[in-house]
C-alpha cells in the first residue's frame, strides 16, 4: 500500500476507534476536530511527543481499551511505515505510561 492511502487509512482508523470510545462513554469532541482540521499522521506525532497523557488514552486504559488510544493504533505493525522510530518509541512509552 502507497503511503499515501496508508496515511488515509491510518485517518480512517482513528476515527473508528473515536467512534468506538464514544460508545463507551468518551466525550472526543476535541479529538474528532482535531483529526478533521490537520494530518492525523502529523497529529499523532504531536500528541506522542507532548509530555502530557491526554484525558481520553487515560480514560480508555481505565476500562482496558487502549487498544483505542491513538498510541496503540500508531504501534500496529500495518501503520509503522508512516512513523520514525522516535515516534513509534515515544507512543510505545506511553502506552506503558497509561
Amino acid at each position: 500500500m502507497a503511503i499515501d492511502e496508508l496515511s488515509v487509512e491510518f485517518k480512517r482508523r482513528l476515527f473508528d476507534a473515536l467512534e468506538q470510545s464514544r460508545a463507551l462513554g468518551y466525550d472526543g469532541a476535541d479529538m474528532e476536530n482535531m483529526l478533521s482540521r490537520q494530518n492525523a499522521v502529523e497529529l499523532a506525532k504531536k500528541l506522542v511527543l507532548s509530555g502530557v497523557i491526554q484525558g481520553g488514552p487515560k480514560k480508555m486504559a481505565k476500562i482496558n481499551r487502549k487498544d483505542l488510544t491513538v498510541e496503540s493504533i500508531m504501534m500496529d505493525p500495518q501503520f509503522a511505515p508512516l512513523f520514525e522510530r522516535k515516534y513509534l518509541e515515544a507512543a510505545e512509552f506511553r502506552l506503558g505510561q497509561m
